[in-house]
């Protein structure tokens, strides 16, 4: 492997953090709301209704919102990333893309698992900026992580069918991606589960158990447990310091998902010895 080759999978994964910026822009905002919540349209119907210009003199409502005269009112923070987020996603990607071309182009594989594996990594940065910036995780994003895990869940099946398990990336055995699925979802349901029971806060929002149960999918049994500790080692690590500063108290919440992405980056890129064949 040479020196150029992981240059050029370091500029293409630089050019994913472009790419990144762009989809977070486009992000619906429907994929941005509970399922129970309000639709927009209606809040404003209703506000529209108790707030009239004839009621409070023109402009008034609008006013109050810090909004102009005519202006939609806005659903949340917006996703786009700010000076600080789009630098690092884009240095995540591109140390990704060097890492990936790596460990994958030297063993023939090229961009056959390269390209779907970058599309992973774009997937889990996109879904740690929306729990970042509003505290939800598309299901959309979960959704196309878990369609990934299944793909590769194939491949390495096929690959194992046809006497090869050497070339198999991720799985040697059929049962390995759904009992991974199963372990990781269903140990982070109980950790959910259990800090509500116990300490009356949700440890754990369902989005975070869907994002566990799509990697466990993903990476199987071993490396999904090991995900499991590293990202509440992570998290751990992150808040200690803001609770002896008492900047963060014990029942507060802060977003897991980027402890999540940021673990299961490290897994994919230094901690998953690829079984590519020689």
């Amino acid at each position: 492997m040479d020196l150029l080759s992981v240059l050029m999978g370091a500029a293409a994964g630089l050019g994913g953090g472009a790419l990144w910026a762009a989809v977070l822009k486009r992000t619906p905002e429907a994929w941005l709301r509970e399922g129970e919540e309000e639709p927009a349209e209606e809040r404003d119907r209703e506000g529209a209704e108790e707030i009239t210009p004839e009621a409070e003199g023109p402009g008034l409502g609008t006013e109050k919102a810090g909004l102009k005269a005519g202006e939609a009112r806005p659903e949340g923070p917006p996703l786009y990333p700010d000076r600080r987020a789009f630098p690092a996603a884009a240095a995540l990607l591109a140390i990704c893309g060097a890492v990936l071309w790596w460990q994958l182009a030297g063993g023939g594989f090229g961009l056959l698992l390269w390209l779907p594996l970058m599309v992973v990594c774009l997937l889990l940065l996109l879904i740690a900026q929306a729990d970042r910036k509003r505290s939800i995780i598309p299901d959309q994003y979960t959704a196309a992580l878990a369609l990934l895990a299944l793909a590769f869940a194939g491949g390495d099946l096929r690959q194992t069918a046809a006497g090869s398990p050497g070339a198999a990336v991720f799985h040697s055995a059929w049962w390995s991606a759904p009992a991974g699925g199963l372990l990781c979802g269903g140990l982070a349901l109980l950790v959910a589960l259990a800090a509500a029971l116990l300490c009356g806060t949700q440890g754990l929002g369902f989005g975070d158990v869907k994002l566990f149960a799509a990697l466990g999918l993903l990476l199987g049994p071993t490396a999904g447990l090991l995900l499991l500790c590293l990202s509440f080692l992570l998290a751990g690590l992150l808040s200690a310091p803001l609770l002896l500063l008492r900047k963060l108290r014990l029942h507060d919440s802060r977003p897991f998902a980027p402890c999540i992405a940021a673990s299961a980056l490290f897994l994919l890129c230094f901690a998953l010895p690829f079984s590519v064949p020689g």
